[in-house]
């Protein structure tokens, strides 16, 4: 048989043995607390992560996005140069029409004085032929003057002949005077 004491003794023991196991117990329990406490603010990390990870994959779509909008405003900006060289070359084009134009009526203009020239040559010649004509008639009318002087020459030599005819005939009227007297 035990003694009461020693009941108490190992009562007290057991008691010791129920504390101490319940004070391990509770030293677990705090242990499993702060594993929660670390699995919790593990988790709110992860958390964190997942939002630093969305936050980056927005970001590289923003980068991308940005990328597409300056090759966008690249290609815009080639569109524009483009199209500053299509109007350049229209351009072009039109000042090579108005020199077109400008040749033609250079060429036009050259054919303008060609048959100026012709004309002045055409007027040159008419006046060459209106100076032929008078010099024609002026000779006509030396001619015609030549005529009449020689009409007037024979005219006058007529008239010697008459006036000779004259003396012949006074001579003989003298003589036929004188022959009377004789």
């Amino acid at each position: 048989m035990i003694h009461k004491s020693g009941c108490a003794v190992l009562y007290a023991t057991a008691m010791n043995q129920t504390a101490r196991e319940t004070i391990r117990e509770g030293e677990t329990a705090r242990e499993t607390i702060r594993e929660g406490e670390t699995a919790r603010e593990t988790i709110k990390e992860g958390e964190t992560a997942k939002e630093t990870l969305r936050e980056g994959e927005t970001a590289r779509e923003t980068i991308r996005e940005r990328e597409t909008a300056r090759e966008t405003l690249r290609e815009g900006e080639t569109a524009r140069e483009t199209i500053r060289e299509r109007e350049t070359a229209r351009e072009t084009l039109r000042e090579g029409e108005t020199a077109r134009e400008t040749i033609r009526e250079g060429e036009t203009a050259r054919e303008t004085i060609k048959e100026g020239e012709t004309a002045k040559e055409t007027l040159r010649e008419g006046e060459t032929a209106r100076e032929t004509i008078r010099e024609r008639e002026t000779a006509r009318e030396t001619l015609r003057e030549g005529e009449t002087a020689r009409e007037t020459i024979r005219e006058r030599e007529t008239a010697r002949e008459t006036l000779r005819e004259g003396e012949t005939a006074k001579e003989t009227i003298r003589e036929g005077e004188t022959a009377k007297e004789t």
